[in-house]
């Protein structure tokens, strides 16, 4: 199924939620039913490692490679909720975050012999991945104490990847002064230029403050696509050998996060 198809189909869904949330609004009472919320939340979240296919064997890898792990994405997400049963709720979410990728370029004294005298190791992580995501689901409200509950979410989350070129460049200066290039590498952030649609899924704990309209909340949330937000190709220099692979990032996350709501009377 295609992007666009499946986009239709989660608007779709979601109007439907809009239309059967009217209806039992309007059979429900005021009293039974809880009020609107407005919430902002910090969210910290872990994105998956770049996955490399190189174009060397494992022996040559033994003596230069570039490595990578799981890096962190940081995001504020503005959201609003809105009961249509005293147990269920549709929500409408804005979020605006950074992603990042996380890089290490390892090669033995004997690739460089460039009169390192030790193995080259370069390790960082980079925050160049800046998105934008409209998100729309709906909640499950289960009271476990007269003050709080928990929310189990489900929903769709549109994202876009801004598109632009990244250039990262490794190296190091002897004893000469002159720079000699160890890596680089040349990518681009949503090279397909595309708004990536996926499912998400979400726990949270919500306690409401006495006598008041501020609410406390705490949660989980996950998502998950097959699409790309990142992908290039790289070279490792060598005195005898340049060593050539690409790379890539795919759409995937899980985090926490924290912060407060209001509910509108």
């Amino acid at each position: 199924m295609n992007s666009r198809r499946l986009t239709f189909r989660i608007i779709s869904y979601f109007g439907l939620i809009m239309l059967t949330s009217g209806v039992l609004q309007a059979q429900a009472t005021d009293d039974s039913r809880p009020p609107a919320v407005i919430s902002l939340k910090v969210i910290a979240s872990s994105t998956p490692a770049l996955e490399f296919e190189r174009n060397y064997s494992a022996s040559q890898a033994d003596e230069a490679d570039v490595l990578s792990e799981d890096s962190y994405l940081f995001a504020l997400r503005a959201n609003y909720t809105q009961s249509f049963h005293p147990r269920l709720a549709w929500s409408l979410g804005l979020e605006a975050g950074l992603d990042a990728y996380h890089l290490q370029v390892v090669a033995s004294e004997a690739f460089l012999n460039r009169g390192f005298s030790r193995p080259y190791n370069q390790e960082v992580t980079y925050f160049d991945l800046a998105y934008a995501a409209v998100l729309m689901g709906l909640k499950y409200q289960l009271p476990i104490s007269p003050r709080s509950e928990l929310s189990f979410n489900f929903g769709g989350r549109f994202t876009f990847y801004m598109p632009i070129g990244i250039g990262v460049g490794f190296g190091f200066i002897p004893s000469s002064g002159t720079q000699i290039d160890v890596f680089d590498a040349e990518m681009n952030s949503n090279p397909d230029n595309q708004l990536i649609v996926s499912p998400e899924f979400g726990l949270d704990y919500a306690y409401h403050f006495p006598r008041s309209n501020f609410v406390l909340l705490a949660g989980f949330n996950a998502s998950f696509s097959r699409k790309t937000t990142l992908s290039g190709n790289y070279l490792i220099f060598g005195d005898q050998e340049v060593l050539t692979g690409t790379l890539s990032k795919d759409m995937m996350l899980w985090g926490l996060g924290l912060g407060v709501g209001y509910r509108l009377r």
